[in-house]
């Protein structure tokens, strides 16, 4: 339970702190435009990428970005856990609001929310299964 707890702190916060700088500038120059957004979003994801798998924090790795329309989805590893041992609803209920409040509070994703953009995660336990999902988008805040 400690480790899950260690893991919900930090989670939320450090995927937030990762997209940094790179994706304010890339939104800003993505205007409105869908097309533009679009691209800007593949951009962000082709440079988070380079950098990846990296370990957000002790127990959770981030693997893979993708970008896709409107969207952002990060697939991140829970290397310590296996989905059978975990409380999945409370895992859930823990995580859910924390990933939310970073979207909304978080400055190096106020152009992300201004422009509508919907982040998508999947967390899979260590051995590959899938543990949570969600979406989120500014119309959850």
């Amino acid at each position: 339970m400690k480790k899950q707890n260690q893991l919900l702190k930090f989670a939320a916060v450090i995927i937030g702190g990762i997209l940094g700088y790179a994706i304010v500038s890339s939104m800003y120059e993505a205007g409105r435009n869908k097309s533009h957004l679009d691209f800007a979003l593949t951009q962000i994801a082709n440079d988070m990428n380079q950098k990846l798998p990296q370990m957000v924090d002790e127990q959770t790795r981030l693997d893979k970005v993708t970008a896709g329309s409107g969207k952002l989805t990060y697939f991140l590893s829970l290397s310590d856990s296996v989905k059978s041992n975990l409380d999945l609803a409370d895992f859930e209920s823990k995580l859910q609001p924390k990933l939310i409040q970073n979207y909304k509070t978080n400055s190096t994703m106020d152009t992300l929310r201004e422009q509508k953009v919907i982040l998508e995660y999947e967390y899979k336990d260590k051995n590959g299964e899938i543990v949570f999902e969600t979406s989120i988008s500014p119309k959850d805040f």
